[in-house]
């Protein structure tokens, strides 16, 4: 009880007594107070040099400073302040602080100012403890330093679909790593640079990470530029620990990701590196090597290609500076410099800078280093560009590529130069090793070619067949070779200096000469293996002993020379492998069968030879002979062909070679049995009754064979690409020769098994069989189910076949042309259809064409409901003059017939789901295109659509039609007399249309049809063809307000515009001020085309004012009525800019400027003619 006594007590003590002690010792405390807040303060202060201290510290490290702790040092710096100032204020007052005179302390004041004191105390502790910091900073990512904006490369705008279609690919799902390749200095990294600015700025991605590979790659560099980006500190030494961690890193990163791998030179394997593949990590990768970026992982690769003319000097003179426009006698000068950079963007700007402020001596020197480099270009104002070239050349490894390369460069042309030049030249000097067929060269030099292209040291071009080079590259490579391996390369004039030089000509291994106009007598040139010489002087002779010094040629290549004789020191040449013949006067040839050694022999001449001599017959080594184009060779010496048995191509395309049968004066055909090693043959032979049996090799590989006259069908010898394995047949009426054959198995396979030894041409890829009764069908498996014929054809051509009854006869097996992808039929009135199954067939069919064939019902038969047809592949359909045709398929030749008014030729038996073009002309009993239904994807892919000449169709596109063509870009609609509507209308469903050509009273139905601009909003070029009505109607304008190009042809209008018209249509604006003017805009107008009008007057008799901002090419043809375009006032400020007003009365309003290459043909060009300005 005490003890609880006792506690109760202390604890009211407590309660009591302290409320009254703790005023007191505030009073007591009053100076030790103070003392205690003056030293808390200066401890606050030591702790805030501290750790500004640290700050400071972090900041040169480029940290960044926690905002804690910044917030930290302003609260430390004005509590400090704060404090002391009232320790000094408070010093001062102490001396007053007194009461009763003086003589006694003030207790109320020092109690106040005791206990503020106190609390502040302990304030400035607690700072104290709170700027303890573990860590004052931490590591920024730092940011990288892109171009100033991406905008700049719309200055570029052949660029700007590259730019584009890569900005689609950073939003693609499927693509996690693509790339941009071309040649040293075309722009790649600038581009790529733009690309990573763009995503910045949109916010693409959550990281951008750029770094630089390099020819030698850095792995840790590279690791190290890309860890920076995240904030990454590596630990580990060795590349695989750095990256594991780099790997985990941005396998944990919750974060869109975009790494950028600038100047890729070989196989980069990103697993290395610690780049994960992930589905929002895309790579952007660059380099010159397309080998490099495919073996490296790329799955989309953009090209760049040079600036064309206008961007090249847009950015040339924006470089250069105002040094040009002030001194306008320097803008053809700089014109010329600027064209020689080859439109290349380092030559340009590194050019383009080292002459800006320069004299103009200076810029006639540049120009003539650019035109006609010298050793001293690699160190003059082209310096830079040709190192970055020469650079890449250097980090071609392999010898023989390195030779391809300098050979590609000396070569008497650089764009669209044949690789078979190339190959016959490295056969000629023994470049490629371990190779010695002709086949084998071949594919060694496409191989190299391709490396080359890849390494973008050449130039893709449309075919497979050649190469191009740049010029600067091409430069560079000359410049090479002319100091490492003694090659001369002489151009116009340089080559009289050249001759001179006998230092170099003794030494040198290779010359190269182009527009030479004159010879000497003689080289000496011990070393010389490769000499191509080229001349644009017909008349220019070779001398006889021009070659008498020369005795290790190897390759020679003339081209324009007069060689009506050759020379006779040629037969000196005992180490010649090559010689090619272009273009030259050549007649006798006799002195090439002197030659001891030559394996290559190519003449290239339309007109000249027309015998082979006999002396030709001791050329028994020649490998390859080539006389492709001479085209008037008739003879050739017996047994010649025969004794070349080393001979491995042979090409002989003289429809007049006079081919006998064995025993005769001239070559027989037979003699093709004599050669064991060919595997390559072009020829001709108008003449079948010399045909026989067998007397083709299986083992030819490439051939083109054409056995009687050849086709006329021009158009489709552009349109169907050159194939290795073409075959052509016509053999008339005469069959003699196969007789025997052909009365037991009239088919074209039973021909081509006799003719080849019974395999039947199985790898020919296109066939072409024309003018012959000869044929009842093309392929006969009626005898065996085993037998598939055409296994490999690809294009099936057949014209003018009178007893064709069927393609095919027997069942139709899986491999029976199971690779055709083109089939046209022409004038064989017998057809019915095309093809005929009986079961579920998909074709890879892509083009079919059908025409003016009597008889055909339909272009495929089935035999069920059942069956189906697919053509998945099926680009382009053209069907033409099929009187008959009544369905595309049919039923056992009975049409599937499907609920509807009038039959229709697509009836949803067959559905075209990829279909792009189609054509149907002069088919006078067609009614309807489209069934009412259809496969569901049928037709949604059209993009052009023809029809011409279908007189009893009353529509185009049926109203439930129209959502299918929503990707059209092209309609034609020409002479379809019955025509009702062109469309069944209804809003926005023509929204790619952009091409509309239209006969008169096409137009007519567009005109009168209800439906508001936005059916065919990008509609760009409008043709009129034989406008009936005497003006065309005006609100056209407004249906189309983004016509580009506007033209009128075979009309019988009198004028374009008239008023009755205009007021009726009240389309147009009148001026204001001036109720009796109209003003007509054209606002995106460019082209405007008037043609073979032979009624019209004036473009427009009213006195109206045409504006035309946007018109860039105006064309008056044949128009011979025409006597003024237009009495009123007309503005084409884009016609040509800059050309002096016309009349000097006008207005500003009223100004005309005309285009100096206006093309206004015949009497047009006095008659034509703006107000009372002439046109021309």
């Amino acid at each position: 009880m005490v003890e609880i006594a006792i506690s109760v007590a202390a604890k009211l003590a407590e309660f009591l007594v302290a409320p009254i002690v703790l005023p007191f010792s505030y009073i007591w405390n009053y100076k030790t107070n103070f003392q205690n807040l003056e030293t808390e303060v200066g401890k606050l202060k030591v702790k805030q040099d501290e750790v500004q201290h640290l700050v400071d510290d972090a900041r040169r490290n480029g940290e960044e400073i926690e905002q804690h702790v910044i917030d930290w040092l302003d609260t430390v710096k004005k509590k400090v302040d704060e404090v002391s100032s009232e320790i000094i204020q408070e010093k001062g007052e102490q001396v007053n602080m007194k009461c009763f005179k003086g003589f006694c302390p003030n207790p109320k004041k020092r109690y106040q100012h005791s206990r503020k004191a106190l609390h502040k105390a302990k304030s400035v502790v607690g700072l104290q403890k709170e700027g303890n910091f573990e860590k004052v900073s931490y590591r920024t990512i730092p940011k990288e330093t892109w171009i100033p904006s991406y905008k700049g490369y719309e200055a570029f705008e052949s660029r700007m679909s590259t730019l584009e279609n890569i900005l689609n690919t950073l939003s693609n799902p499927d693509i996690n790593m693509f790339s941009i390749y071309g040649v040293g200095g075309i722009g790649k990294t600038t581009l790529a640079r733009a690309i990573a600015k763009h995503a910045e700025d949109n916010k693409l991605f959550d990281v951008i990470a750029f770094a630089e590979v390099s020819a030698v790659p850095d792995i840790r560099k590279i690791q190290g530029e890309i860890a920076d980006m995240f904030g990454l500190t590596f630990r580990e030494e060795s590349v695989p620990g750095r990256a594991s961690k780099l790997h985990k890193c941005l396998m944990e990163q919750k974060k869109k990701i975009l790494l950028v791998l600038d100047n890729i030179w070989a196989t980069l394997e990103l697993d290395k590196v610690g780049i994960p593949f992930r589905n929002d990590c895309k790579v952007l990768l660059t380099a010159r090597d397309l080998n490099a970026l495919t073996l490296t992982g790329s799955q989309l690769n953009f090209s760049m290609d040079v600036l064309n003319d206008q961007e090249a000097w847009n950015l040339f003179s924006t470089t250069a500076g105002d040094c040009i426009e002030q001194k306008r006698d320097f803008q053809v000068l700089a014109k010329e410099v600027a064209k020689a950079c080859g439109g290349l963007p380092i030559a340009i700007v590194t050019i383009a800078k080292a002459l800006r402020n320069k004299n103009k001596f200076e810029w006639r020197n540049a120009l003539q280093e650019l035109k006609r480099p010298s050793s001293r270009t690699l160190e003059g104002v082209a310096g830079e560009a040709y190192s970055c070239i020469e650079f890449s050349y250097n980090q071609l490894k392999d010898e023989e590529l390195r030779s391809i390369f300098l050979l590609c460069s000396a070569m008497g042309s650089t764009n669209n130069s044949s690789i078979g030049d190339l190959m016959k030249y490295g056969m000629g000097l023994r470049i490629f090793k371990g190779i010695d067929r002709i086949k084998e060269a071949r594919d060694r030099v496409d191989t190299l070619v391709r490396k080359l292209k890849d390494a973008s040291l050449l130039l893709n071009t449309r075919n497979n067949k050649s190469f191009s080079m740049h010029d600067v590259v091409r430069d560079v490579g000359r410049l090479i070779a002319s100091r490492n391996q003694q090659v001369v390369i002489g151009m116009d004039d340089n080559v009289r200096r050249d001759w001179d030089d006998d230092d170099t000509l003794k030494t040198c291994t290779k010359i190269s000469l182009h527009n030479i106009s004159e010879l000497p007598k003689e080289l000496e040139c011990q070393h010389l293996e490769f000499l191509y010489m080229q001349t644009e002087e017909d008349t220019l002779a070779i001398p006889d002993n021009f070659f008498t010094k020369m005795s290790k040629l190897r390759v020679l290549h003339l081209v324009g020379f007069d060689l009506s004789s050759l020379p006779t020191s040629l037969c000196l040449l005992e180490n010649l492998r090559t010689m090619c013949i272009d273009k030259c006067k050549v007649q006798d040839i006799a002195l090439i069968g002197e030659l001891k050694k030559p394996e290559i022999l190519s003449i290239y001449d339309d007109y000249h030879i027309m015998r082979l001599p006999e002396e030709v017959r001791k050329s028994t080594g020649l490998r390859l002979l080539d006389l492709s184009t001479c085209f008037r060779l008739k003879e050739i010496p017996q047994n010649f062909i025969a004794s070349l048995t080393q001979l491995e191509e042979l090409y002989l395309n003289s429809e007049y070679i006079r081919w006998e049968v064995q025993g005769g004066s001239n070559a027989s055909l037979d003699e093709l049995k004599c050669l064991p090693h060919l595997t390559v043959l072009e020829i001709q032979i108008p003449n079948t009754s010399v045909l026989s049996k067998g007397l083709f090799s299986n083992k030819l590989e490439r051939y083109n064979i054409k056995l009687g006259h050849r086709s006329l069908n021009y158009e489709l010898r552009k349109k169907w690409p050159k194939t290795t394995r073409k075959l052509e047949l016509n053999l008339g009426n005469n069959c003699s020769c196969f007789e025997d054959i052909l009365h037991k198995t009239p088919s074209v396979n039973s021909v081509l098994s006799a003719l080849d030894r019974g395999e039947g041409f199985p790898k020919l890829k296109q066939l072409w069989v024309h003018h012959s009764s000869c044929f009842h069908t093309v392929a006969d498996c009626s005898e065996s189910e085993f037998y598939h014929p055409f296994p490999s054809l690809e294009t099936l051509f057949l014209e003018e076949l009178n007893n064709l009854e069927k393609i095919y006869k027997g069942q139709f097996g899986a491999e029976f042309l199971c690779q055709l992808r083109n089939i046209k039929v022409e004038k064989c009135d017998k057809l019915k259809n095309i093809f005929s199954f009986s079961t579920i067939r998909a074709l890879p069919l892509e083009e079919i064409e059908v025409g003016d064939c009597a008889n055909i019902t339909e272009i495929f038969a089935i035999g069920k409901e059942e069956d189906i047809i697919h053509l998945k592949e099926l680009r382009s359909m053209t069907l033409e003059g099929l009187s008959q045709l009544t369905s595309f398929c049919s039923i056992n030749n009975s049409e599937v017939i499907l609920e509807d008014t009038f039959s229709a030729i697509f009836n949803g038996k067959v559905p075209f789901p990829n279909l792009e073009t189609m054509e149907i002309s002069h088919m006078n009993d067609l009614e309807m295109i489209w069934h009412n239904q259809l496969a569901e994807d049928s037709f949604c892919s059209l993009k052009s659509v023809k029809v011409i000449e279908c007189n009893k169709l009353l529509t185009i596109f049926k109203f439930n039609m129209l959502e299918r063509f929503t990707r059209l870009e092209s309609l034609f609609v020409h002479r379809c007399n019955s025509l009702e509507e062109i469309f069944d209308l209804q809003e926005g469903c023509f929204l790619k249309l952009e091409e509309l050509y239209l006969t008169g009273d096409s137009l007519r139905l567009i005109s009168q049809a209800q439906f508001s601009e936005h059916l065919i909003p990008k509609l760009k070029f409008l043709t009129v063809y034989f406008g009936e009505s005497a003006v065309f109607p005006p609100d056209i304008l407004w249906r189309f307000p983004n016509l580009e190009m506007l033209e009128f042809t075979h009309g019988s209008y009198e004028e374009i515009f008239s008023l009755e018209e205009v007021e009726k249509h009240e389309v147009l604006a009148r001026d204001e001020g001036d109720v009796t003017k109209y003003k007509i805009i054209f606002s995106k107008l460019k082209t405007l085309i008037l043609s073979s009008l032979s009624s019209l007057t004036n473009f427009c008799v009213e006195n109206y004012t045409f504006e035309f901002p946007a018109l860039e090419e105006l064309e008056v043809v044949d128009c011979n009525k025409m006597e003024i375009f237009c009495p009123g006032i007309i503005s084409t400020p884009k016609l040509n800019k800059g050309q002096e007003e016309v009349g000097s009365q006008q207005s500003p309003s009223e100004v005309i400027c005309l285009k100096s290459d206006l093309r206004i043909s015949g009497q047009d060009a006095d008659l034509v003619k703006v107000g009372s300005q002439s046109l021309s």
